[in-house]
């Protein structure tokens, strides 16, 4: 069984990306010419966040993106977009 610090701290991580990504998302998304779509079908924003934390974790090795920003999709899930 993890401990009360194990979820205080994976809750920390997860509100801090979660408000990089809300701030992101508000004016990142107003030019669409600069984004790239990286991944889509999330089923909920977490899973796209947590993935979208994951693949700008390394610019080196995903050809030099280091921003993401999820957007609901028209049919109810939820796209992530890189640049």
């Amino acid at each position: 069984m993890k401990s009360w610090r194990s979820f205080a701290a994976a809750g920390l991580i997860a509100g801090a990306a979660m408000t990089t990504v809300s701030l992101a998302t508000g004016t990142a998304l107003a030019d669409p010419g600069q984004w790239t779509v990286a991944g889509g079908g999330y089923p909920t924003l977490v899973a796209c966040q947590v993935d979208g934390v994951n693949y700008v974790s390394d610019p080196a090795s995903n050809g030099g993106y280091h921003e993401f920003a999820c957007a609901p999709s028209t049919v109810g899930t939820w796209t992530m977009w890189v640049r």
